[in-house]
């Protein structure tokens, strides 16, 4: 029974995961690439983007063998790569009304890059093209140092007018009005909220002084 439920368990998380990137593939790239699609053409294309994400997910498998690693590290080790810039984009645009869609593009692309870059010298290269040091610094002291880079890039390029040069359309603000409402609906639960962040905060920083890195 345990062994049935781990794998009805493993594969209702395959199934979430193939179900999501086949959705964002097709509403928001298929859709802009062609806008008189049917109803039909997006299932069938949205079905074929699904085995494309599952073949190459069996391909990537023995990138997560060499890794030597934990599955359960190796997985934390790869959101590192993008969640410093997801996050602090997402805090920014609620934050600065004023942060526009070609900053917050910049500091994602720029962000992702430099996660790419600490994932190749850590573990994605042959061990003789590694750097020690990268290879043995803790992936929440990376997010930490990630976060900190892009929120001193996006004030850089926020701060120097980046974008703001461009036609009107591709300088907007990143977050528009349609969203102060559902805002404001819930700024009852701020102060719930910034407690939990504070706690989660001072949670995630006893974690990295206390445990060995």
């Amino acid at each position: 029974p345990m062994v049935a439920v781990m794998l009805s368990s493993f594969m209702a998380a395959l199934a979430s995961c193939f179900n999501s990137c086949s959705t964002l593939f097709t509403m928001d790239i298929y859709v802009r690439w062609r806008p008189d699609h049917t109803e039909e053409e997006l299932v069938k294309v949205g079905r074929i983007f699904t085995v494309v994400v599952a073949v190459a997910s069996v391909i990537w498998l023995p990138m997560i063998s060499a890794s030597g690693s934990e599955l359960f590290l190796y997985i934390q080790g790869m959101q590192v790569i993008w969640c410093g810039p997801i996050a602090l984009v997402f805090l920014a645009s609620v934050s600065m009304k004023s942060l526009n869609g070609d900053t917050a593009w910049a500091v994602l692309m720029i962000g992702l890059a430099f996660g790419v870059f600490y994932w190749l010298l850590s573990t994605g290269l042959p061990a003789a093209w590694r750097w020690s040091f990268l290879e043995s610094l803790n992936i929440l002291n990376y997010s930490m140092i990630s976060f900190t880079f892009s929120g001193v890039l996006l004030a850089v390029l926020h701060f120097s007018n980046f974008g703001r040069g461009s036609s009107d359309d591709e300088s907007t603000v990143l977050l528009t009005k349609g969203l102060d409402h559902p805002i404001h609906q819930k700024e009852w639960a701020g102060l719930p909220t910034q407690i939990s962040a504070l706690l989660l905060c001072v949670t995630v920083a006893g974690l990295i002084i206390v445990l060995p890195m």
